[in-house]
């Protein structure tokens, strides 16, 4: 409670919180669910809490620069794998709020108390050099993205570790408020970096209950081989997904003679996507359900019996969270994360 006025009377704050990212939420990312399933859990009667983006025609044009960085196609199609629909449903007292330009976007964040971003240098571009961090609210950087990629084979990846950890990304960031991290590399990384900044370790928002009664509500329409032992991966068709070890994974598996006796089963979307596709039409017990819709997930992951996760660096999966609330074994790399949250060899 704060005092106003003169008379010294009580009144009951509201505490507005915008949560922010350039891209629409749409193309059913991890971020994007975090933020959709945190705006939703604060929002209340004493809490405004909204997701706020650029519109549709800012994340094509955005999407345009990282196909000429990364060197990857990226289509429409990806863009748009959730339903507008079905992100205001979840996000229910939560607004879900579009920006055409930069300065609508000032505008918007002038009507909040503080401001909650993904660590991403290009955010920080934003910040730094567009908005201003003088002239927007107090800044918080989800470390969404890991500060250091452990398995850097990629130049890509590389390339990210030099930045992340150089004087430019020390300077861009520099007027971020606090960082929010998920593990503990992260956090230790950063206040080496950031010596006078809070860095405040928070886990994921997750409700196991909730997340179970999905696999009734929502029944995933594919049937799983039950007279073979089902492993499924889950991610974003990606480097940093490990597409690559999974591939290398499977044909190995199978060539030592368990094509027969096991199932494999992919669900996610992204630029390895053909990748993928010519696997499952090179082995019969590969099967590729192409991109799965949030619902869905709690009832695939009820069917199979046991999960994997070949990502190179993570900061908080989602994946690897929800396999473990359907009760599932999980098997990841020994990489930041993944450690704080299997027990190796009990679950």
């Amino acid at each position: 409670n704060c005092f106003f006025g003169k008379e010294n009377m009580i009144k009951k704050y509201k505490l507005k919180i915008g949560f922010f990212a350039p891209a629409i939420l749409e193309n059913g990312g991890g971020l994007e669910k975090y933020l959709i399933e945190t705006a939703s859990g604060l929002s209340s009667s004493r809490i405004k809490a909204d997701v706020i983006t650029m519109n549709a025609d800012f994340t094509f044009k955005m999407v345009f620069l990282l196909q000429i960085f990364y060197l990857k196609k990226i289509t429409k199609a990806d863009l748009f794998k959730e339903k507008t629909s079905s992100i205001i449903r979840k996000l229910r007292k939560a607004k879900y709020i579009k920006c055409k330009t930069f300065s609508e976007l000032r505008k918007i964040f002038s009507n909040y108390d503080v401001i909650y971003s993904k660590n991403e240098i290009f955010e920080a571009l934003i910040f730094r050099f567009i908005l201003g961090y003088n002239n927007v609210p107090p800044i918080i950087f989800g470390v969404h993205t890991p500060h250091y990629y452990p398995i850097a084979k990629k130049f890509h990846a590389k390339l990210h570790n030099l930045l992340y950890g150089s004087g430019l990304y020390t300077f861009l960031a520099s007027g971020v408020n606090r960082f929010h991290v998920f593990n503990q590399e992260s956090s230790e990384r950063l206040s080496l970096q950031f010596p006078d900044k809070n860095i405040i370790k928070i886990g994921h928002p997750f409700n196991v209950e909730d997340f179970n009664k999905k696999i009734n509500k929502y029944s995933f329409k594919y049937q799983i081989n039950k007279n073979k032992p089902s492993i499924l991966w889950l991610a974003r068709l990606n480097v940093q997904k490990g597409v690559d070890d999974l591939i290398q994974i499977i044909d190995q598996v199978n060539t030592d003679g368990y094509s027969g006796k096991i199932n494999w089963y992919i669900a996610g979307d992204g630029a390895d996507r053909n990748r993928i596709e010519g696997l499952s039409k090179k082995w019969s017990n590969v099967t590729y359900y192409g991109h799965v819709e949030n619902n869905y997930i709690a009832s695939l992951l009820n069917k199979i019996d046991l999960f994997i996760s070949t990502s190179q660096w993570e900061a908080s999966p989602y994946n690897i969270i929800e396999a473990q609330a359907a009760g599932k074994p999980v098997f990841a790399y020994k990489i930041a994360w993944p450690m704080d949250i299997i027990e190796n060899n009990k679950t």
